[in-house]
């Protein structure tokens, strides 16, 4: 105890205590108890809960440094936001580009000044705060995986961010790039495999499931236009449009706000894992959605939807765009795929992917050690198939292995969002929570290249005539209750 008339010396706590501390009273743990447990006075630990809302954001937003002792909160926090946006971008294009302090001194500067924060002045004591904010260090990086040992510290702050949610509850989302034309190089009625010149258009999928594989959120897909879907009354995806077809911060944080939405009308709470990119901006006001962005550099090793989930997805996609380019090769017609067509079969092959097969990835990414390599768990793939396709890949003159092999044409190399620019970048950091765009307010004008009712009427009579024909009574059943269907529907729109 301090003598009369000597201050008592101020002990200071991590965030990481002070984290820990408030989960445990959050937890049922008694106050006396926390207070023994972290050598804390009453009042200190009060203090600690008042901030409760405060601590809990600072640690779970990932850019605090768990170890500072003090939380001092910045006075103009939207440069702070923008610069350390264009940070992360510029981090992510050159990794190994030293950023010394006078460059980013002149850019929080020029951000201040469009922003309006006219009384800022990059100082020697506010550059040493804004590094602790963010948790960034002077480092070499070396290589594209960055540091082990700070995967592995994530590692463990993820642990302790999970433990009050289920595993229902715990999501994780990424986006792939998808050439949505292109099919595997196959041989067919006995000729050898050639390679076609294959077609570019691609799409960027976002993907994402929870951790026990019982929810698959449908697919997000973002393309280059929506004048291709024109007159579509309904799509079967989320659609959104980029003039490079790649996500960006407006883009995903209306997808998140979507999701959020959802999650609060089925009174849930849940956490939502995703990479540094530069289209993931942080969003604020969310009510059921816990958005955890990691640390730039990190590895597909703590991103376990970019492994075989993604993989398995374009093989089933791919397998069912071959099975109908095959068909119409031997009908001696060419098929061509559209966006359109795409989105309902990726919803297809999303839907067939089993829930073990998403268990495992989950598993593979958080419990496995980094260094692992992907033979440590070869063969813990379901097949998710049930069908006998054997026909299928003898078409194709291809084996079942050699086929899934072909699925992945180099498309996980390519780039899922573009470095922002500065417009976008200070846009995100001004962004309010009521700042949304919906993808869904689009235009969706008449197209003269749609099918008509009639056109329609007309391929259900070709199908039941060869259906007839043939001599084959499930395609003729089935084809009748499509021209069923048809028919209702022209006496409903005539009326």
């Amino acid at each position: 105890m301090a003598e009369r008339g000597q201050k008592r010396k101020l002990e200071l706590h991590t965030l990481d205590n002070k984290y820990q501390a408030v989960k445990a009273v959050e937890g049922g743990t008694s106050r006396t108890a926390v207070q023994e447990q972290f050598h804390v006075k009453r009042n200190t630990l009060s203090g600690w809960i008042k901030n409760s809302t405060k601590i809990k954001e600072q640690y779970e937003s990932g850019n605090a440094n768990s170890n500072c002792k003090k939380i001092k909160l910045a006075k103009n926090p939207d440069v702070e936001k923008a610069l350390y946006l264009w940070y992360c971008d510029v981090r992510k294009k050159h990794p190994t580009l030293p950023l010394r302090r006078d460059l980013l001194s002149q850019k929080a500067e020029q951000f201040a000044r469009d922003l309006g924060a006219a009384n800022f002045i990059p100082s020697n004591g506010w550059f040493t705060r804004f590094k602790q904010r963010y948790n960034l260090t002077y480092k070499r990086v070396c290589g594209r995986d960055g540091n082990v040992s700070q995967l592995g510290d994530w590692k463990a702050r993820l642990a302790k961010i999970f433990s009050d949610y289920q595993p229902r509850d715990i999501y994780n989302a990424d986006e792939t790039a998808l050439f949505f034309k292109r099919t595997p190089d196959y041989a067919s009625n006995g000729q050898s495999a050639v390679w076609e010149k294959q077609p570019k258009d691609r799409v960027t999928l976002m993907v994402s499931a929870n951790m026990d594989g019982s929810d698959k959120v449908p697919l997000f897909v973002v393309g280059k236009s929506h004048e291709c879907l024109k007159g579509v009354e309904r799509l079967p995806l989320q659609y959104g449009h980029d003039k490079k077809a790649r996500m960006t911060p407006a883009l995903f944080t209306t997808w998140l706000q979507q999701l959020d939405r959802h999650m609060f009308l089925q009174q849930r709470k849940i956490v939502v894992i995703v990479d540094n990119r530069s289209a993931h901006p942080h969003v604020e006001g969310l009510r059921a959605v816990k958005l955890v962005i990691l640390p730039p550099n990190s590895t597909s090793a703590t991103r376990p939807v970019t492994r075989e989930i993604v993989r398995t997805l374009k093989f089933h996609y791919r397998k069912m765009l071959t099975k109908k380019k095959v068909a119409f090769l031997r009908a001696n017609e060419t098929f061509t795929p559209d966006l359109l067509g795409a989105m309902y079969s990726l919803r297809k092959a999303w839907e067939t992917i089993k829930p073990e097969t998403i268990r495992n990835c989950f598993f593979r990414a958080f419990t496995a050690d980094c260094k692992d390599d992907a033979k440590a768990f070869e063969g813990s793939q379901p097949e998710d198939e049930e069908e006998d396709d054997t026909p299928f890949y003898s078409a194709t003159g291809l084996g079942k292995k050699d086929f899934k092999e072909r699925c992945n044409p180099r498309e996980e190399d390519l780039e899922c969002s573009g470095p922002r620019a500065d417009e976008d970048i200070l846009t995100s950091a001004a962004r309010k929570p009521d700042d949304t765009v919906d993808a869904e307010d689009e235009d969706t004008g008449a197209d003269s290249t749609a099918p008509t009712m009639k056109d329609a009427l007309r391929a259900a009579e070709v199908l039941r005539k060869f259906a007839m024909v043939n001599n084959d009574e499930e395609l003729l059943k089935n084809t009748e209750n499509v021209s069923d269907i048809l028919q209702k529907k022209q006496l409903i729109h005539y009326h």
